[in-house]
């Protein structure tokens, strides 16, 4: 594997904006540390995380179409020792497994994490901040907050409800952004194909194919899924970033998208 990429000190990718408003802006220069053992988190562009070794692997597919970037273990031979614990301590287990999940993390994975939150490709920026006492602010204004294991449903402001959709993958928590676009006059299909143009923006589009391919913003490429009955979409891409699941609400040549992007802790500017 080394002696395919080994030699490069760094690569360079475009960077998608956090906000989901600017698309493509420049380039990020990523250095990876080819020479060091173990796995380790890298950034792609967009601030989503990978480790060390998934991210050499769709490197090198990329660069080299090698398929099988693996690394063989050089270390001794593990030996693995069966040891049965005691049923008390099983039972103290499941206990403690169990008071976790109904008192101190009700909801489990579902519920928004408390605490203050930034998009990670602006971690000096907040854009909300929750507590424990059912309040939350966004965007510098203080809501009451509900959690209904989908959405965050903000009330008491001026602009009546607001409803932000979430998820949180394994550490990971998505909030999403929701922006509004139209469908590119000559190029309508059925459902959603065609080019849709990011309202305000001149940089900012998704293209849909009927043989399900799309491009966004003129850079990212892949394949996709509409699921219309759900109303989503899911992106696949074939490097950068996960696959991404976007919801959207379409009205004839005008279609609401929500976008998610990562979060989090805020971090005091250097």
């Amino acid at each position: 594997m080394y002696g395919h990429v080994g030699f490069f000190d760094m690569l360079t990718f475009p960077v998608k904006n956090g906000d989901g408003e600017n698309g493509f802006q420049g380039v990020e220069i990523l250095h990876l540390a080819l020479a060091k053992k173990g796995r380790k988190e890298y950034t792609y562009p967009g601030n989503r995380r990978c480790d060390e070794l998934d991210f050499r692997r769709s490197i090198a597919t990329k660069l080299f179409s090698v398929e099988d970037f693996s690394e063989p273990w050089q270390g001794e031979p593990l030996t693995v020792k069966k040891k049965v614990l005691p049923a008390a301590v099983v039972l103290a287990l499941l206990v403690c497994a169990a008071l976790y999940f109904l008192v101190i993390r009700p909801g489990g994975a579902k519920g928004f994490p408390k605490g203050d939150w930034a998009y990670s490709s602006k971690p000096e920026e907040s854009v909300i901040r929750l507590t424990g006492n059912g309040k939350a602010t966004y965007k510098g204004t203080e809501y009451s907050c509900k959690d209904d294991g989908t959405f965050l449903i903000l009330t008491g402001g001026d602009s009546g409800e607001i409803r932000l959709r979430y998820r949180v993958v394994d550490k990971t928590t998505y909030l999403y952004v929701t922006s509004e676009y139209s469908r590119k006059e000559g190029t309508a299909g059925e459902g959603i194909i065609g080019v849709w143009d990011m309202d305000g923006s001149e940089k900012s589009f998704f293209e849909f194919t009927a043989n399900g391919r799309f491009l966004e913003d003129g850079v990212f490429d892949g394949t996709y899924e509409a699921d219309y009955a759900n109303g989503s979409f899911t992106l696949v891409y074939p490097m950068y970033f996960n696959d991404t699941v976007c919801y959207f609400r379409q009205d004839g040549e005008h279609m609401t998208l929500e976008y998610p992007w990562s979060l989090e802790e805020t971090k005091p500017a250097a």
